[in-house]
């Protein structure tokens, strides 16, 4: 009908119907979650879950490491950590924590690369981790092992770098101190128990140790004397051992027990000098290892680091021993010459003095020359988990007659699993350790006394690097 509306013309001239495609969004996060350069809000909980767990091992690894002195392997471990977490951190930032937020755009190779960096290194370490763990349980489980004892002092005025605190270690172990003049260590021979251990102050006559003075140790010392050869005798000095040194009887009961009146009773004994004896009881005068530094009143330079061994009652391996170099030593003040104050044409038994001074001076033998040599340089590289041993010798050349060698170790950097342990034979002496990685560095010297009294050193650093083969 016309002028009427139908209900169909209404119909079809309605607005047009949009298609929605229902899968979109759906292919949109799939896109997102297949590319290898998008990081998707539906992988972003569980990376945060692996990320938060490495955050949170981290610290528990590193220390297990450094308290096993493992260097090589924590060093890796620390560096792949640090380029993960400036990775992660520092570059993808907030973006990559933001759960759900939105995709975090990534290089896919790089990502995956610094994840698997980690992994490897993290797994590394683990496993030097056991391999130390297992080691030292093994070493601490051997029986019968040598017991170490290490004394490290100085005089009041030194300024060299020691280990911190000084004073005696067994067995690593930090078992006294030092105090003003002198410590006096007593170990049982027949099971290395200590027996005895007190300071005495000789300098200030007993002010600074409830009253124990140079008669109070000279008393001790003379007790343990009295049962010669059950006991070993240490005594080391700090701050200032020279003054009463040599007053109530303390000179005497020390030379009963191996002390020497060359070197503990010498007249070039320094105000502020460093002084240690190692003997046993009642072994007689100079039958000890002393060891002495102090050229001069507060040398600057006066310290001793000294280890010994003791392994079933007997000492092992003493690192420093102090031999008389002059004259002086032994207190005497005359004239080197021996025709001073002789008249001009003066003979002896029928010849000229001046014949007998020139023949005397001809007959003195020169001073000790030698080298030693380092083998491989001086520095020994192995595998990991094993012992490395360097080897020394003395050459003495120039002079004739027979002469002795002192050897000494000090180490300087490092620590080793066991040792290290230097070991003599005459001219020759090895320094021995046993480690899983890291470097462990130290300084030998040779000693050479001259049967005339001469003496001449010689000395040089080395290094045992594990891990490094």
């Amino acid at each position: 009908m016309s002028g009427v509306l139908n209900d169909c013309d209404t119909i079809l001239q309605a607005a047009p119907v949009r298609f929605v495609d229902p899968y979109a969004a759906l292919l949109a996060a799939l896109a997102e979650l297949t590319s290898d350069d998008l990081l998707s809000p539906s992988e972003k909980p569980a990376e945060n879950i692996r990320w938060t767990a490495i955050l949170g091992e981290r610290a528990g690894i590193d220390a297990s490491a450094a308290a096993l002195g493992i260097t090589t392997e924590r060093t890796a471990y620390t560096n792949a950590y640090n380029t993960l977490n400036g990775y992660i951190v520092g570059g993808l930032g907030a973006a990559f924590t933001t759960i759900p937020g939105s995709a975090v755009p990534i290089v896919g190779a790089t990502y995956r690369t610094n994840f698997t960096n980690y992994f490897s290194a993290k797994q590394t370490l683990l496993n030097a981790i056991t391999a130390a763990s297992a080691m030292r349980a093994a070493y601490s489980s051997v029986t019968g092992k040598p017991d170490v004892y290490r004394i490290v002092t100085s005089g009041g005025a030194n300024t060299a770098s020691l280990i911190s605190p000084q004073g005696l270690y067994v067995n690593g172990t930090h078992s006294m101190g030092v105090r003003r003049s002198y410590v006096l260590a007593v170990i049982r021979r027949s099971d290395h128990a200590i027996v005895h251990l007190q300071n005495y102050d000789v300098y200030g006559n007993g002010a600074d140790s409830a009253g124990r003075n140079a008669a109070t140790l000279a008393g001790d010392l003379n007790n343990f004397a009295n049962s010669p050869g059950q006991y070993i005798v240490v005594v080391y000095s700090g701050d200032e051992p020279y003054n009463l040194r040599l007053t109530g009887g303390l000179d005497s009961a020390l030379y009963r027990n191996g002390a020497s009146r060359a070197v503990f009773g010498s007249p070039q004994f320094q105000y502020r000098a460093t002084y240690a004896l190692i003997g046993i009881s009642g072994c007689g005068e100079g039958n000890g290892a002393e060891a002495y530094q102090g050229a001069v009143v507060e040398d600057p330079n006066s310290w001793i680091d000294v280890t010994f061994q003791l392994y079933q009652g007997q000492i092992l391996g003493v690192t420093s021993n102090y031999k008389p170099k002059t004259l002086q030593d032994f207190s005497y003040t005359g004239d080197m010459n021996a025709t001073s104050g002789a008249p001009a044409g003066t003979n002896v038994a029928g010849v000229p003095a001046e014949t007998v001074v020139a023949k005397a001076n001809n007959a003195l033998p020169a001073a000790p020359t030698f080298a030693i040599n380092f083998n491989g340089d001086g520095d020994i590289y192995g595998a990991a988990n094993s012992t490395l041993s360097a080897g020394f010798s003395v050459n003495p050349a120039g002079y004739t007659g027979s002469y002795s060698v002192d050897w000494s170790i000090r180490v300087t950097s490092g620590r080793a699993t066991q040792g290290p342990y230097l070991i003599v034979t005459g001219n020759s002496a090895s320094v021995t350790a046993t480690s899983n990685t890291g470097v462990v560095r130290f300084v030998v010297t040779a000693v050479v006394t001259h049967s005339g009294g001469l003496t001449a050193s010689a000395g040089g650093s080395s290094s045992l690097n594990f891990g490094s083969a």
